[in-house]
């Protein structure tokens, strides 16, 4: 089988990350499907691995003979993606607003500032945020409808549709957002990568728990009712979503478990088919090119001009 050149490379990366907006597109309208769920999953799997993959051909070509500057993502006007700035060459969230001759000029989305004439080089993808990250109650960064940036915001509830209902905290404003209008702050990775070493150690209870302060007692008012309503409302759907992610994990346990013991009893000879190349050679797709997976580090979003307030 021939090598894979960047721009292969590239093209099925882009075809990835287009099947797997339309899986989320979809389960916006059927949440919890346990199908939809799964093929998510797969598809970051294989994003993770070509992005690898294609990191590691852009090295070696790179380390050879000079070539021509290549473009390592199919970008569209529209994109979210991680810009660097050019006044202090950091990383910062950003939206594609034009792409004229394989330059393009983006807006950053925490304060307003443009860029115009961007190399490809100076984007990145943006970590995407999945719904099973979110719960009520945790501080992220969500964009404002009228101007199109991210403020402080708080989530209050999460539907069963994918919309999420957020409270602008610096402006006292309400709204709604999709997941994809959302990112998490630094405290919230934190907060969540270690709730995924927790694992199964802190198991998600059978049903949810609605706090004794939540009942609806019979001198309540209307609006008192409807406000515990909907707290209760938003705390029984952040409770499916986490059930949700535990079931997955735990069929992602069961499944490495029975492998283990497979290839302890000598049942199972064969490597993963989807494991990344050993060597700059290696294909994804083809047993024995196994290597560790590209680590990232972690990027801090600096403050530059402070935008405008929502109205």
């Amino acid at each position: 089988m021939a090598q894979q050149s960047v721009e292969e490379l590239s093209a099925k990366l882009a075809e990835h990350r287009r099947n797997l907006q339309s899986v989320e597109q979809l389960l916006l309208t059927k949440a919890g499907d346990d199908t939809l769920i799964a093929l998510r999953n797969d598809l970051l799997t294989v994003i993770d691995l070509t992005q690898n993959l294609l990191n590691v051909r852009t090295k070696h070509e790179q380390g050879g003979t000079p070539t021509a500057p290549r473009v390592l993502r199919n970008w569209a006007v529209g994109d979210r993606c991680l810009a660097r700035w050019s006044e202090d060459n950091q990383w910062y969230s950003a939206r594609i607003t034009s792409i004229v001759d394989d330059k393009y000029d983006v807006i950053f989305l925490d304060y307003g500032n443009t860029e115009a004439g961007l190399s490809a080089k100076a984007l990145r993808p943006e970590r995407e945020v999945a719904l099973t990250d979110l719960e009520v109650g945790m501080k992220l960064s969500a964009i404002y409808e009228q101007d199109g940036l991210f403020y402080n915001a708080e989530v209050q509830s999460i539907e069963d549709d994918g919309t999420i209902t957020v409270f602008f905290t610096d402006y006292n404003h309400p709204g709604q957002v999709t997941v994809d209008h959302v990112k998490l702050s630094a405290a919230s990775r934190k907060r969540a990568a270690s709730e995924m070493t927790r694992g199964a150690s802190e198991p998600v209870p059978e049903k949810p728990v609605i706090p004794d302060a939540l009942k609806i007692l019979p001198g309540d008012s209307e609006v008192q009712k409807k406000a515990k309503r909907a707290r209760i409302k938003a705390i029984k759907s952040t409770h499916r979503f986490k059930k949700m992610d535990d079931q997955t994990q735990t069929k992602k346990s069961s499944w490495q478990a029975f492998q283990s013991n497979a290839i302890q009893k000598g049942a199972l000879k064969k490597e993963s088919m989807f494991r990344s190349p050993d060597t700059v050679d290696g294909r994804v797709g083809v047993v024995g090119s196994g290597q560790g997976m590209t680590e990232y580090s972690k990027v801090y979003l600096g403050k530059k001009v402070q935008s405008s307030t929502p109205t």
